[in-house]
Parts: C-alpha cells; sequence; structure tokens
C-alpha cells in the first residue's frame, strides 16, 4: 500500500508537463513585449484560482481548520509537506491515506486542465 500507484506517478506528470508548457509559452510571450492588461488579468486570476484549488474545504483528518493539501504544520507547529496524505502514512492508517491520496491526485488533475487553458488562452 505505501507504494505510489502508476495513475498517480502519471498525474503528477501530467501537472508538471503542463506546468511547464505555461511557462515556456508565457516566456515567449514575454519575449515578444509587454502583455495586453486584459490577457495579464486572465492569466492572474487563473493562477489565483489554481492556488484556490489546493484548499480542501474539510480540511486534513483531525484538523480541519488546515486546509491546504500541499502545506500545513504539524501539532508543533514544524512545516509539514502534503500534510493530510503524510500523517496518514505515519499512522499507518491507509483507508485514510488513500482518501488522502486521492484528494491530491483530483487537485493535481485539477490544476493540470487549469494550467492547459491557461496555455491555450496565451496562445490564442
Amino acid at each position: 500500500m505505501t507504494d505510489i500507484p502508476d495513475e498517480f506517478d502519471d498525474t503528477y506528470d501530467a501537472f508538471e508537463s503542463a506546468g511547464k508548457k505555461l511557462n515556456d509559452s508565457l516566456s515567449a510571450k514575454l519575449a515578444q513585449g509587454p502583455i495586453d492588461p486584459k490577457l495579464a488579468a486572465t492569466l492572474n486570476h487563473g493562477m489565483m484560482q489554481l492556488e484556490r484549488n489546493w484548499l480542501n474545504p474539510d480540511g486534513i483528518p483531525g484538523r480541519p481548520w488546515f486546509k491546504h493539501i500541499l502545506y500545513g504544520a504539524r501539532f508543533t507547529y514544524a512545516h509539514l509537506e502534503l500534510p493530510g496524505l503524510t500523517e496518514s502514512v505515519e499512522k499507518q492508517d491507509w483507508r485514510e491515506a488513500k482518501k488522502q491520496a486521492g484528494i491530491l491526485q483530483r487537485a493535481l488533475e485539477k490544476n493540470t486542465k487549469l494550467l492547459t487553458q491557461l496555455n491555450s488562452t496565451l496562445n490564442q
């Protein structure tokens, strides 16, 4: 159960690829000169949405006030990456770990789609 499923690897790879494509397109666009303010606003709003997509309205298990699925804090306030997933694995609560991995995977898929849409908008 501690192995990362192939579909998660594929989801992560797709997210990383979409981010790189957007970055490359944005670099090329900026090299041509200033970006139209309306396009810049669209891209900025999209990037803000991307950050909001990392929030889980239910929070992490046991601490619903921590909403961010990528970053959180331990009870000691030490930093923690992938808090819901990490703490579930540390507790060996595989059912909860699978649930947290699913939340993370859906957020990755949603943000991959958003990055792809922003890249299409940029290249119109």
